[in-house]
């Protein structure tokens, strides 16, 4: 038996009572899948096989997520890479399918019992199921440097962003600093399109490499992947700075060259050591990579601190159910270990979901589900490899100066964190009630992680210590009219104004 009940291949439509003059309607289905990468394709295509009722939601234009981003529609003449062929396979299994699909749209609320609310251009669009999947993805980690938030900066994920879709080079004469295979991926990314590479900086010395590359090895066809991204820019005549750190962007209004010092283990500058100068247009710099936690994080999720995946994420049991009903983490918002376990994780919540939702059976999930999580351990390994050559270590926090920017959205610096640390903001809730530090457009996907190590350099106190923020909405910026829609004054309940 397949299926617990049967499923009509429709989906539902109802009314949505929202008050007087309301013309939206909610769309019903079985499951929701928060996320077109590969772990929210393959738990969609995994639960529609069940038979449930599937919708998958992205604001990307196609499916793919980030790895296999598909290349923008006006681009013609993108050549075709490993990454792009899986990509496209990919999008092509969901397209047969039967799986409803919303691209373009941004989701900017998610309420319990769930419905889903997103903005396409100026309209609301809401959909409601009994079970949610979120397969968010991560998010960039950077540390703020002095100059940073000036044109001509960007993280290195938006840099990988441009080439892949658009074919273009963020600059003219690029510098690439950070840490873990991204910034050896981006680097090659740049090369092969054309792009000049001023210098790739990179925190990790060589020895901490060697030491993960037993791990690294589980995976052999990413750790070749990974080598051969290294040989191609040594044979390009890339500079590379090792256990060297990006810690100034020079300009005045606009990146023009960049500073860099040499770093400890801990990364903290190396006493004595002189600042090098470089000449660049273009910065792109990046720690690694965390879970993607806004939706999460506004459901009221239970989250947990493990370094080895990332920093903060979805607290999950061993079939990836979350803290709240029904709900499930699919890919790296349970851990960020990477492409090669997205899939995976896709699957088992997919069979989870429909499990405890009677879509199949007890017998069949033992059967074909514990296979899949019994797999996970062994994958997982060459993520928290690469986590542990990714992870910012502390000592970045010393090159952030009192004047440095650290919410570009409040214009919030360093030292007024500091004060409001001092006069007792001790978690990342009071730190942002006393300053405003996260509570711009941005969520505080980039300003949250940076404060919490100001938070640890001044207490002396560890992350899980410091907290996570409860998640605002709307999650993203969106236009008025997606809130108001179109109403009548007149459909508006009126009072008498009270006595003078």
């Amino acid at each position: 038996m397949t299926s617990a009940r049967p499923i009509s291949n429709a989906r539902s439509r109802a009314s949505d009572e929202r008050g007087p003059g309301s013309r939206e309607s909610v769309e019903k289905f079985d499951l929701i899948v928060l996320g077109a990468g590969p772990a929210g394709i393959e738990a969609a295509l995994t639960a529609r096989s069940f038979g449930m009722r599937t919708l998958i939601i992205d604001e990307a234009p196609q499916a793919g997520g980030q790895y296999y981003r598909a290349p923008n529609l006006s681009v013609q003449d993108m050549p075709s890479t490993p990454e792009k062929r899986e990509g496209d396979r990919l999008r092509v299994r969901l397209a047969e399918a039967d799986v409803e699909t919303w691209f373009n749209h941004r989701i900017w609320s998610v309420e319990p019992a769930y419905r889903v609310a997103c903005a396409t251009g100026v309209h609301n669009r809401l959909a409601e199921a009994p079970a949610l999947i979120i397969a968010t993805g991560v998010v960039e980690k950077v540390r703020p440097v002095p100059g940073w938030t000036q044109p001509g900066v960007m993280g290195l994920a938006a840099a990988a962003i441009m080439v892949k879709s658009y074919k273009v080079v963020p600059g003219k004469r690029v510098l690439l600093a950070g840490s873990g295979p991204l910034l050896y991926d981006v680097a090659t990314k740049i090369c092969a399109a054309g792009g000049e590479i001023a210098a790739l900086v990179d925190a990790v010395p060589m020895a901490t490499w060697m030491r993960q590359t037993p791990r690294l090895a589980r995976k052999p066809k990413l750790l070749a992947k990974g080598l051969a991204w290294m040989a191609y820019l040594r044979a390009r005549g890339v500079k590379i700075y090792r256990s060297h750190a990006l810690c100034e962007v020079l300009g005045d209004g606009e990146a023009n060259g960049a500073m860099i010092r040499k770093v400890d283990q801990d990364w903290y500058p190396v006493e004595g050591s002189e600042a090098i100068k470089i000449d660049c247009d273009t910065v792109c710099y990046g720690y690694g990579l965390q879970p993607g936690l806004d939706m999460s994080r506004l459901l009221g999720a239970e989250h947990v601190y493990k370094r080895s995946r990332g920093g903060w994420t979805l607290k999950t049991d061993r079939f990836l159910r979350t803290s709240l009903r029904k709900v499930y983490a699919a890919g790296d918002v349970a851990g960020a270990f990477g492409i090669d376990l997205a899939g995976l994780r896709g699957r088992l919540a997919a069979y989870t979901a429909a499990m405890d939702c009677r879509f199949i059976e007890p017998k069949r999930f033992r059967l074909e589900a514990r296979p899949l999580k019994d797999s996970l351990p062994h994958s997982a390994s060459f993520g928290r490899a690469v986590n542990r050559l990714s992870m910012p270590r502390r000592g970045l926090v010393a090159f952030i100066t009192p004047e440095t920017t650290i919410c570009r959205c409040e214009s919030i610096t360093r030292a007024k964190l500091e004060l409001a640390i001092e006069q007792g903001a001790h978690s990342l809730t009071t730190l942002r009630s006393a300053t405003r530090c996260g509570m711009g457009p941005c969520g505080g996907r980039y300003c949250l992680s940076a404060a919490s190590t100001i938070i640890r350099e001044e207490l002396e106190i560890e992350f899980g210590d410091i907290g996570i923020v409860k998640g605002r909405s709307p999650l993203r910026p969106v236009h008025i009219r997606t809130f108001t829609q179109d109403f009548s004054y007149g459909d508006l309940p009126s009072r008498r104004p009270p006595p003078l």
